[in-house]
């Protein structure tokens, strides 16, 4: 029948029908197009983290080979029921290690794919790298299924089919209804919808004014808005999981840094009265050279230990990204030479011949001085152990503007190495075959000094390689590194000027030292080589004992330990500055980063990490009152 001849109440119930039907199945298909397109989304979210929280606690145990705490980590995906199998893979792409909940048998590829998440029809995969410092050491896999998804969408459709059902034999029996009656309920539907589909609040609920077919819509509609909304809370569940479980990994990162901070203090705090007994011993002409020959062994060996301390510290800082360098133009001609007269005794001793070619022009570059001689001084101290007496060391820089790079190489006529000893020489704690060989570490050290000077040469945005044409034929050490030729070397500070060690009888008092420190035995021991050296010391063990000592008369200078019982040397170095102009050095085995930071915001001219030697000691005690101007004393 023609349009204009339906009746005024068919077209009512046409109107009914087709306004209802496509409201709902219009609104349907948003809901059910947006909660595909929001799964997804949270999915790939919630896959991020969790990639993010398994890929950064899995950079240690691929760097150690850890697979028992590899198999822990990946273990703790089991908690996500959407995953069905996970893997790592080594730096190279090779399968290291898989997991799958219950006793399935994984099935993942042989070799890591390309990074992202992949969406099918079924399932989804993810491939996430896992990197340290930037430098990539492996992959990490996770493959889930849509199951369950797929089950609750099938139920929203069916919902759906229902709802757009009761809309159409609702709409036509109700199209005989007053108009008001029938178009109100419906009307209502739709801006609830509405709503729904503009606020995403799946909270509100259609009002029900009936109990015919439209009051059955509302439910339905109402019912698949419950499901929804219990679908969310159940997402938001999940979130707050892995919110706590990235908590959890942020506390656990900073108790190892708390836990490593007290380490540092526990280790080098019973070492410094030693040192200290020892350097000042052994700088004492007045002793037998024998005893000071003695003397001088036990501080070598001290050094040597607090040398191991630093080490196996700076290993986990640096892996852990918590070192800054201090970055300024760099002589590297100089840092060689200072990294050279740390180990000109024991070259001399043994004695092995020294060949120094140092390149001529201007080899400067941006970088940290002091890690950079760190890096030297653990090579050449490498090649000065491994080679026998009679041996030689050639020590060269050469500079390469063509490639803006320069060069510093160190080889030796030592014991050299095999091609297994090389693939591992930059290795944590690896030892060479010749210390298993022997059933002992024959050459002593924990296998740490190239680990680290591999870590701080490539913080330089530098390589480090090593050769050698086999057993007994030597080894040779290249470092390539950036060029900086737009910069120039600063010159190299003047040596802070000390007086001797034993001052002749009746010499003036140098300055008066309020020295702060709660371990006894380096209190005692600080006062009786310090009181020798012609220093006037006022000693306190705590806050409340040192703020009595410096109100009690006139104070140069300020020697502080961090850890005191009733507080820390960094309120008490504020304190005594802003109340008696007092310039302070921090004495302390706490030596992170941020103790170091703290030292410099609470004004200390200088931050000693524990053990320190007399001479380093009275060093910066000179500069620390060349610093700032004493009043004459009356």
């Amino acid at each position: 029948m023609p349009s204009a001849e339906t009746s005024i109440k068919r077209k009512l119930v046409k109107v009914i029908l087709l306004t209802s039907l496509s409201v709902v199945s219009v609104t349907c298909l948003l809901l059910l197009t947006y909660e595909i397109r929001r799964y997804r989304e949270a999915t790939a979210n919630n896959l991020s983290t969790v990639g993010d929280v398994v890929a950064v606690n899995s950079t240690a145990v691929l760097v150690y080979d850890d697979q028992k705490s590899a198999q822990e980590i990946l273990s703790a995906l089991r908690v996500d029921p959407r995953v069905t199998a996970a893997a790592l893979y080594d730096k190279q792409g090779r399968l290291y290690i898989t997991f799958a909940p219950g006793s399935a048998q994984p099935s993942v590829p042989a070799a890591a794919g390309r990074d992202g998440i992949q969406f099918h029809l079924l399932r989804f995969t993810l491939f996430r790298p896992v990197a340290q410092r930037g430098v990539r050491v492996g992959t990490l896999y996770i493959e889930g299924n849509f199951g369950g998804t797929y089950r609750q969408l099938l139920l929203y459709a069916l919902v759906l089919v229902v709802v757009v059902a009761l809309s159409g034999v609702a709409a036509a029996i109700l199209g005989s209804y007053f108009q008001r009656r029938i178009s109100e309920p419906l009307l209502d539907l739709a801006r609830t919808a509405r709503q729904v589909s503009k606020d995403r609040n799946y909270s509100v609920r259609a009002r029900k004014v009936s109990s015919d077919e439209i009051g059955d819509l509302t439910e339905a509609f109402n019912a698949m808005l419950g499901q929804i909304q219990a679908g969310h809370a159940a997402q938001r569940e999940v979130e707050k999981a892995l919110t706590k479980a990235r908590d959890e990994a942020v506390a656990a990162s900073r108790a190892k840094d708390d836990f490593l901070a007290a380490l540092s203090h526990e280790l080098r705090t019973p070492l410094n009265p030693v040192l200290l007994l020892a350097s000042d011993a052994a700088a004492n002409p007045a002793l037998p050279p024998n005893l000071r020959s003695d003397f001088e062994t036990i501080r070598k060996n001290v050094e040597l230990e607090a040398r191991l301390i630093d080490d196996l510290l700076d290993l986990t800082r640096i892996a852990r990204g918590k070192v800054l360098l201090e970055r300024r133009p760099v002589d590297v001609n100089a840092a060689v030479r200072d990294a050279l007269v740390t180990v000109e005794a024991e070259i001399a001793a043994k004695p092995i011949e020294l060949v120094l070619e140092l390149d001529p022009g201007q080899p400067v570059m941006s970088g940290d001085a002091t890690r950079l001689q760190q890096v030297f001084w653990n090579v050449i101290k490498n090649a000065v152990k491994f080679t026998p007496p009679g041996g030689r060391i050639r020590v060269a820089t050469r500079l390469r503007p063509e490639r803006r790079r320069l060069e510093v190489e160190i080889a030796d006529t030592g014991i050299g190495m095999t091609d297994a000893e090389i693939a591992r020489v930059f290795e944590a704690f690896a030892q060479g075959d010749h210390a298993g060989a022997s059933g002992s570490h024959r050459f002593g050290g924990l296998g740490l000094g190239l680990a680290i000077s591999r870590m701080v040469v490539e913080l330089h945005a530098g390589r480090i390689s090593a050769a050698s044409d086999g057993r007994d034929r030597g080894a040779t050490f290249l470092i390539d590194l950036p060029l900086d030729r737009s910069r120039a070397a600063p010159a190299p500070p003047a040596p802070a000027g000390t007086q001797p060690a034993n001052d002749p009888p009746g010499a003036a008092i140098r300055c008066r030292i309020l020295l702060v420190e709660d371990h006894a035995p380096t209190r005692a021991t600080m006062e009786h080589v310090l009181r020798r050296r012609r220093y006037e010391v006022t000693s306190a063990g705590s806050l409340a004992e040192a703020r009595a000592a410096a109100a009690a008369g006139p104070v140069d200078i300020l020697i502080s330990d961090i850890g005191l019982p009733d507080g820390n040397g960094y309120e008490l170095m504020t304190e005594l500055r802003d109340r008696h102009g007092l310039v302070g050095i921090a004495l302390t085995g706490f030596g992170m980063p941020t103790d170091v930071a703290r030292s410099d915001q609470a004004s200390f001219f200088q931050h000693l990490t524990k053990p320190v030697g007399i001479d380093l000691l009275e060093k910066a005690i000179a500069a620390a009152l060349a610093s700032a101007p004493r009043p004459p004393r009356g």
